[in-house]
């Protein structure tokens, strides 16, 4: 059995074929967890399943929040749980890059590890298996293995070698998304919020729409604790005419800002600048012959959620190809 991708899809589906009695290898082309900042936490479903696994106690230590919440935002909509008594959606708070090393931790204690810098090069399948072609530190090699299953992400390899469609819909709005710093002098104390002159006060972590398109500022403090005060997560999303050519800079982030909310926001310090454009996609099926597909790999959402999803087809996939494998 082999899985291609070391991300958190890829680290569950490992660690849940080992509960099921399966040795896989994991192939991660990266050299080690990436430090890029991408999701933001977990919402829904997979935060009581993680503690089915009993891994909702490290994640947690390693989380800002972690439990039930009474309001939350669905892109503009906000969802009031709190007049249904008991909330029935758990978020946990964690930076992407603190879950997957804490998964690979929990996948170690099952006894199954990750070779990590061994980037797949081509696969083919027969009746029986699947080859795969592997470069690594040490040089090329090849692996057959009885089922192949792609973890790797939205331009999956695994998907276009299966000879699989991902059709779908792409957004025409393009989005901005910083970490950066902004004045103590606009940070209203306690709640995080930004205030500006003849603007008032912009709410902290909710996803604001304006005539012009859409904008959020959140505090990354309310995502990781190591976070540097003042240190904001911010984003954008506009029509997509407007010009973005090169790499992305904090001028274009805060003109986006200017053109999106009405007005400036003084900011300074990016540690991370990107562009992304939505997109929402399904693999026309999970399954071709031996290669099946997992997480970003087959599905991906305009809005968010792929690694919520992605978590969940690990635990519904494992368990099944764990069976299949014992026949």
């Amino acid at each position: 059995m082999v899985i291609v991708g070391g991300g958190p899809t890829g680290l569950m589906l490992a660690a849940e074929l080992r509960l099921g009695g399966v040795d896989p290898v994991v192939l991660e082309e990266l050299p080690e967890v990436s430090e890029i900042p991408k999701g933001n936490g977990l919402v829904g479903q997979i935060v009581p399943m993680l503690d089915y696994r009993g891994l909702r106690e490290p994640l947690a230590a390693a989380s800002t929040w972690a439990g039930p919440i009474p309001r939350f935002s669905f892109g503009p909509l906000e969802l009031d749980l709190s007049r249904v008594g008991v909330s029935p959606l758990h978020i946990m708070a964690i930076p992407q890059r603190r879950l997957e090393r804490l998964l690979d931790e929990h996948l170690r204690s099952l006894g199954g590890t990750v070779r990590r810098g061994h980037e797949v090069t081509a696969l083919s399948q027969d009746g029986d298996a699947v080859t795969v072609a592997v470069d690594g530190p040490k040089g090329s090699y090849r692996l057959r293995a009885r089922y192949v299953v792609g973890c790797d992400g939205a331009h999956s390899l695994v998907r276009k070698l299966a000879g699989i469609a991902f059709p779908g819909v792409t957004s025409s709005e393009l989005s901005r998304i910083g970490r950066v710093l902004l004045p103590s002098a606009t940070i209203v104390a306690g709640t995080g919020e930004v205030e500006l002159p003849g603007v008032g006060r912009l709410p902290a972590a909710r996803m604001m729409r304006t005539p012009r398109g859409a904008y959020s500022l959140a505090p990354l403090t309310t995502l990781d604790k190591d976070a540097r005060p003042g240190t904001y997560i911010i984003f954008t999303s506009e029509d997509s005419s407007v010009d973005a050519d090169g790499p992305m800079t904090l001028e274009e982030l805060r003109a986006s800002v200017a053109r999106v909310l009405g007005a400036d926001v003084a900011m300074s310090e990016p540690q991370w600048l990107t562009r992304t454009v939505g997109n929402s996609r399904q693999a026309e099926q999970y399954r071709a012959g031996r290669m099946l597909l997992a997480g970003d790999a087959a599905h991906v959402f305009g809005l968010g959620g792929s690694l919520n999803v992605g978590l969940l087809d690990a635990v519904n996939l494992g368990w099944k190809l764990a069976a299949e494998v014992a026949g």
